[in-house]
């Protein structure tokens, strides 16, 4: 995932646009969501329900800006300083 999320960034012209922990923590709900009930969900379903569940600032309630923005959650995965994960 790292590798083409930074390929799709440099094509983009933002090759320092990855973050480990935002992607580690999408991909980690992500997994929770397919582990429930909804595996017969189609790909379409799936990805709007997702879309429902976390909205861009859903990150926000756990991790703050600071962290979330840090040269270190950029390279590697920190747990969140502001409420446990809930999945």
């Amino acid at each position: 995932m790292r590798e083409r999320i930074n390929a799709y960034n440099q094509v983009r012209g933002n090759p320092n646009g990855y973050n480990e922990t935002i992607t580690v923590l999408f991909l980690r709900k992500i997994s929770a969501e397919r582990k429930r009930d909804h595996c017969s969900d189609t790909m379409s379903e799936a990805v709007a329900r997702l879309e429902r569940l976390c909205p861009v600032d859903w990150l926000d309630q756990f991790y703050s800006r600071e962290r979330i923005e840090s040269p270190q959650a950029r390279q590697v995965w920190l747990p969140p300083d502001r409420k446990e994960l809930d999945f």
